[in-house]
């Protein structure tokens, strides 16, 4: 704590929040702005991870969309359609009218169910894989999961970036960093 019995943490400001998923379940990743530097926080059920990335330090920024609507139609496709496959024993003669008129309701419901995700999915639009690349490391940032959000947040990440590497640099008398 300073004198005036404040703390002394730094103030941050929340540039994004979004979902990572990863083998068996999801990670919630924040992406936070400070004075010099952006905090990628990291959290999924049992850990908390936080990872600095100084602006003076990020190299590159890469964007790779990703098409994952096929995976995700043929998700729909299996998820949804599986609980159909027994339908054909249905219509067997030894089988109860009731017992099948059950099922298909059943596995009616569990189709609109995986439907209803998909369109979700689509909704949200397209995905894509950002990452901050320094000397030493390569790192996926999960809050900037689709293209929209990295399209709107990447500008002015991008402008902080600049700021701080121009600042070390010599500059031109016209404000124009000087090219050795």
């Amino acid at each position: 704590m300073d004198s005036d019995g404040k703390s002394a943490a730094p103030d941050y400001q929340q540039i994004c929040k979004g979902k990572k998923r990863s083998f068996l379940w999801r990670q919630t990743c924040t992406l936070w702005k400070g004075r010099d530097h952006f905090l990628l926080v990291t959290n999924n059920l049992l850990v908390e991870r936080y990872q600095r990335f100084y602006f003076r330090d990020i190299q590159g920024i890469s964007v790779l969309p990703r098409k994952s609507w096929p995976y995700q139609l043929a998700g729909l496709l299996l998820f949804g359609t599986l609980p159909m496959a027994p339908v054909v024993f249905l219509f067997r003669d030894d089988v109860p009218e009731s017992a099948r008129y059950g099922f298909m309701i059943v596995a009616g419901v569990i189709f609109l169910l995986f439907f209803i995700l998909f369109l979700v999915m689509l909704a949200k639009g397209r995905t894509c894989l950002c990452r901050f690349h320094t000397a030493v490391q390569t790192e996926e940032i999960g809050a900037i999961n689709r293209l929209h959000v990295a399209e709107q947040h990447l500008p002015g990440i991008r402008n902080f970036i600049e700021a701080a590497q121009l600042d070390g640099q010599p500059q031109n008398q016209g404000g124009e960093t000087a090219v050795p």
